[in-house]
């Protein structure tokens, strides 16, 4: 799975970068940047959908859960 986003990367840039001040993950996509020809080149769109599906669960699993642990409070 991971692949997938490391192989798209390049022609769909996107990511968590820090927080705001409530504690919430801010998630940047350079929506300028993205090529959508090369991604369907690289990857099918179920596999594409997979990945979104992953990066959100780990941002449910894991960034939420250090975040919270972080400012002491459910985020």
């Amino acid at each position: 799975m991971f692949e997938k986003q490391e192989i798209t990367f390049p022609f769909y840039p996107r990511g968590y970068m820090g927080n705001d001040k409530m504690g919430r993950p801010i998630y940047i996509e350079k929506s300028g940047h993205i090529n959508p020809t090369e991604i369907w080149k690289v990857c099918e769109e179920d596999e594409l959908w997979r990945a979104f599906y992953h990066s959100y669960e780990l941002l449910n699993k894991l960034h939420y859960m250090a975040l919270s642990h972080k400012y002491q409070k459910q985020i």
